[in-house]
């Protein structure tokens, strides 16, 4: 595939799974076979909920399936806003802008304050056969947590 037709992939992911909902997508753009690191989501997991996240033995699309099944359901008006995107080869990097309003709970945490929250994410995608083989992600955890209403009151430092 060439790069534009790769930038076009990860648009579709966007628009019609992320932000429009349509689980049914994510078999069609996403590699059965898929490599999956956001670590920092997983943290964000623990954090909010001991021993929360998904399956350990399920696959990566099965757990992105599951990942983007809860956050949907927890923040409704989710919306992922493509910033700025690049590719080279089969490797596309977009970063985006995440808002959202969380109106029940998300990893066993209820609604804090008004719910908004904002925050910054990069996500790097390898393109293979026409499907995302991989991603790396590196979000504002702490924004994402923030907007979650989790106290980070990490204490005075020397």
């Amino acid at each position: 595939m060439s790069v534009e037709a790769n930038k076009a992939l990860i648009r579709r992911l966007n628009d019609e799974v992320i932000n429009g909902g349509r689980l049914e997508v994510i078999d069609e753009v996403l590699s059965p076979q898929l490599k999956h690191s956001r670590t920092a989501l997983g943290t964000s997991a623990r954090m909010l909920r001991p021993g929360a996240g998904w399956a350990a033995d399920a696959s990566a699309l099965e757990t992105f399936k599951a990942a983007t099944r809860a956050l949907r359901a927890a923040f409704p008006d989710w919306e992922s806003i493509i910033d700025e995107q690049v590719g080279e080869g089969d490797t596309v990097v977009t970063r985006y802008t995440v808002r959202g309003t969380q109106k029940s709970a998300y990893l066993g945490r209820e609604p804090s304050g008004d719910g908004r929250m904002e925050f910054v994410e990069t996500v790097f995608a390898r393109i293979v056969d026409g499907k995302v083989s991989e991603f790396w992600g590196l979000g504002d955890e702490l924004g994402f947590l923030k907007g979650m209403g989790v106290s980070l009151d990490v204490g005075a430092t020397a």
